[in-house]
């Protein structure tokens, strides 16, 4: 392309607004939008979608920004301060399409005006939230699926991206493992670890914890686990998904154990499931005629904090498992 053109892509255009350092966030909101879109759109992050010897401002705004569709802006404690985030947003609201902002480590309120004031933004690190901000996206586009939902590999990675950017990790460290407790040919046992690493430099005011787990792979006699000093509660199956056991760690520290009040304090962790020194176990199992349906399930958290919005996450139940 000469350096006074600018082709016009014949597909609509996406812009996915971010912060150099933020590039892996951008990437997989691309390689999920032109799955789920069979490649029926562009979706343009630059300078990487700039090819070599192209003028990269004619490229980027006369070309993508002036005739995007919609733009995806990555707001973060990076971006916050990047006067380009703010221009490219205003570039396209201006001209009346869409804005979907997606927040990282950043609550809308913090981020703050003038984009929270024009448009509705959703949390990149919220499953549903970040779903439901892409079926959006399709929707405009006018190109819709039965089922539009991330892959194994893609949840995987989402996962991943989730420990490296998200609050999870200015605030906590959450760490969910497993142990070995029975290894034979037939049957498979293992004992959940999930614990939580006060991240921050002050003491947590409270701290509570919801876990989901499939049920068909714990252990039948720890389906109906005993109390733990007011600190544990089964709550039961969630009522949108039967095939999940939902169990929730918190309480007053008025009733706290020892170990519950001593987590709350900055560098320590409460290891709420586990063996030695945690406030419970749950044992599951993985045998022969339950091998294949491990790719179906994850395990879900919830981490309350100071009674603020909770860190949300999940695993695969494949990567749980030690076959």
């Amino acid at each position: 392309m000469s350096e006074g053109k600018c082709a016009v892509s014949k597909k609509p255009i996406i812009f996915v607004s971010y912060d150099t350092e933020e590039l892996e966030l951008a990437d997989f909101i691309k390689g999920v939008l032109l799955r789920w879109t069979s490649n029926q759109c562009e979706i343009f992050v630059a300078k990487r979608d700039i090819q070599p010897g192209d003028n990269p401002l004619k490229e980027m705004m006369e070309r993508a920004l002036k005739n995007a569709e919609a733009i995806i802006p990555i707001c973060s404690v990076r971006s916050k301060t990047s006067p380009w985030l703010w221009w490219e947003s205003a570039s396209v609201w201006v001209r009346d399409k869409k804005v979907y902002p997606l927040f990282v480590n950043i609550s809308a309120n913090d981020f703050g005006p003038p984009l929270t004031l024009i448009t509705q933004g959703k949390l990149y690190f919220d499953a549903d939230e970040f779903g439901e901000t892409l079926n959006s996206v399709c929707r405009l586009l006018k190109i819709s699926k039965p089922e539009l939902e991330l892959t194994g590999d893609e949840k995987s990675k989402y996962q991943t991206l989730s420990e490296e950017y998200s609050n999870t990790r200015s605030k906590a460290h959450i760490v969910v493992h497993y142990k070995k407790l029975k290894i034979a040919s037939e049957l498979h046992k293992c004992s959940l670890i999930f614990e939580v690493e006060n991240n921050t430099s002050k003491k947590y005011e409270d701290l509570s914890v919801e876990i989901e787990f499939p049920k068909e792979f714990i252990e039948k006699e720890q389906l109906s686990l005993p109390s733990w000093q007011k600190l544990y509660s089964r709550s039961g199956v969630p009522a949108d998904d039967r095939r999940y056991v939902k169990y929730v760690f918190g309480g007053s520290q008025d009733s706290a154990t020892p170990e519950y009040s001593n987590a709350l304090f900055p560098g320590n962790r409460l290891r709420v499931l586990g063996e030695q020194g945690a406030l419970c176990k749950l044992h599951y199992e993985m045998d022969e005629g339950r091998w294949e349906n491990r790719f179906k399930y994850e395990v879900r958290w919830k981490v309350f904090i100071n009674g603020e919005k909770p860190l949300k996450g999940q695993v695969l139940l494949d990567s749980l498992q030690c076959f």
